[in-house]
């Protein structure tokens, strides 16, 4: 939980650690991200984690990604190769051991792949919509 707002260095260093192509953080960029951050949009980012944190402990369920193949719509999952906590290994096991979804991984991508892949964002969620 953040301390308090962030600062444009912050904002800067939290697009920078999602995004494969640093180029990317423009300044007009970076100052919307910034203003979404800061305000109003910050003081509802603190209630939604006060309330998260005060509210009753949940009996433990099936986690998520265990139910993904349960879900009655079509699913695509596009993952970053390079985004943190090893998500592309993780996704790599979950499609091993549910290979009936739809899930890719691309390369030269972190956190934000419609940002650091456009292209390979647009080649693969446009058909899985339109269909």
């Amino acid at each position: 939980m953040a301390a308090g707002e962030p600062t444009l260095e912050d904002t800067r260093k939290a697009l920078e650690a999602t995004l494969f192509h640093h180029e990317l953080v423009t300044p007009e960029e970076l100052a919307l991200r910034h203003a979404r951050s800061v305000g109003r949009n910050f003081e509802a980012f603190v209630a939604r984690n006060a309330a998260a944190e005060a509210a009753p402990a949940k009996e433990p369920k099936t986690p998520l990604w265990q139910r993904l193949v349960e879900l009655p719509r079509p699913l695509l999952l596009i993952y970053g190769r390079e985004d943190r906590a090893h998500a592309a290994e993780r996704a790599k096991l979950l499609k091993e051991k549910y290979p009936q979804l739809e899930l890719h991984i691309v390369p030269g991508c972190k956190h934000l792949v419609p940002w650091d892949a456009a292209d390979e964002f647009v080649r693969l969620s446009v058909p899985f919509l339109k269909s």
